[in-house]
């Protein structure tokens, strides 16, 4: 994620982020709601969404060289810039 330039708002940023984040808190209310056992589903899901998403978690810098090798390992564009990120906007 990058932050918005200094003479933006951050009202249309927030808006994304926070409808993104809202529709992956209302899914996993939808499991947790369901489960028999809550603390054994929450468990699960945080061990669900670990593996799903290790592919992406990078606790190093990621603005150095270090990045972009490790990205090209894991199999992730390494995209710069908004113009060339456009096309994974609407790439299905």
């Amino acid at each position: 994620f990058r932050m918005v330039g200094s003479q933006d708002s951050v009202a249309q940023a927030n808006i994304v982020l926070n409808t993104i984040v809202a529709e992956a808190f209302s899914d996993a209310c939808d499991i947790l709601e369901k489960a028999d056992n809550f603390d054994l589903a929450v468990h699960d899901l945080i061990k669900d969404y670990a593996v799903e998403h290790q592919r992406i978690v990078f606790n190093g810098n990621g603005y150095s060289d270090e990045w972009v090798a490790e990205a090209e390992r894991r199999g992730l564009p390494n995209i710069k810039s908004m113009v060339d990120a456009i096309p994974a906007y609407v790439a299905p």
